[in-house]
C-alpha cells in the first residue's frame, strides 16, 4: 500500500472479513490496520497480522491508528443491527 492510500478497519473478523481484508491487501487505495469484531473470541487475537478489538474500544483504536474508514463486513447481520454499528461511529 502507498502512502496515500486510506486507513481501514474491518468490522467483522469472520470469513467475510478475511476475504475483504485479503482484497484489500492488494488495493493501493485502502490499507486495513485492524478488525472489529463483537465476539469476545474474537477479541485481542491475531488475524492474518491484523489485532482484533473490541467495539467498546473503537473510539480509542480509530485515534491510535489513525483509521480514515470503517468497513463492514457481516453479511449475515440484519439492517438495523447494522444501522446500529453505523450509528455508534457518529456519536
Amino acid at each position: 500500500a502507498g502512502g496515500n492510500s486510506k486507513k481501514v478497519l474491518v468490522y467483522g473478523a469472520g470469513e467475510a472479513g478475511i476475504q475483504l481484508v485479503g482484497a484489500l491487501k492488494y488495493s493501493f487505495e485502502y490499507e486495513p490496520v485492524g478488525f472489529i469484531d463483537d465476539l469476545l473470541a474474537l477479541q485481542d487475537n491475531d488475524i492474518g497480522g491484523l489485532n482484533v478489538y473490541s467495539p467498546n474500544a473503537i473510539g480509542d483504536v480509530i485515534n491510535n491508528l489513525k483509521v480514515d474508514e470503517v468497513l463492514i463486513a457481516m453479511p449475515s447481520t440484519s439492517r438495523s443491527r447494522r444501522q446500529n454499528i453505523i450509528n455508534a461511529f457518529k456519536a
